[in-house]
């Protein structure tokens, strides 16, 4: 994986479908072969034999990880929809830069406790 690195993990709500779509996709041949799970809260609603495959606590590479950060940045952003409604494009873009430079900063900080 000479574009990419060779320690990549994908953790997607449907990574067997992910999987599917790399293997079939000849643009993306480099990445066929990565690790990819599906988040802990999501996996539950998957058959026995997917869990088996893309749990990422059942597999190895994948540590503690849950594979939910993208839907806690979600969460996070859900506050500012009512207030962005109505701002134009610009300071709709610059209060959610803001907010999710706040909201690394306060991960990065919070890093070992």
């Amino acid at each position: 994986m000479p574009d990419y690195g060779s320690n990549i993990r994908i953790c997607h709500n449907v990574g067997y479908k992910l999987r599917t779509s790399l293997e079939r996709t000849e643009c993306l041949a480099s990445i066929k072969n990565v690790l990819i799970a599906v988040g802990i809260f999501h996996i539950i609603d998957h058959a026995p034999l997917c869990q088996l495959s893309f749990h990422p606590r059942i597999n190895s590479g994948w540590g503690l990880q849950d594979g939910e950060h993208l839907e806690r940045v979600w969460s996070t952003l859900s506050g500012f929809i009512s207030m962005t409604r109505t701002m134009s494009s610009l300071n709709r873009r610059l209060t959610l830069t803001i907010a999710l430079d706040f909201y690394a900063q306060q991960k990065t900080d919070n890093i070992g406790t």
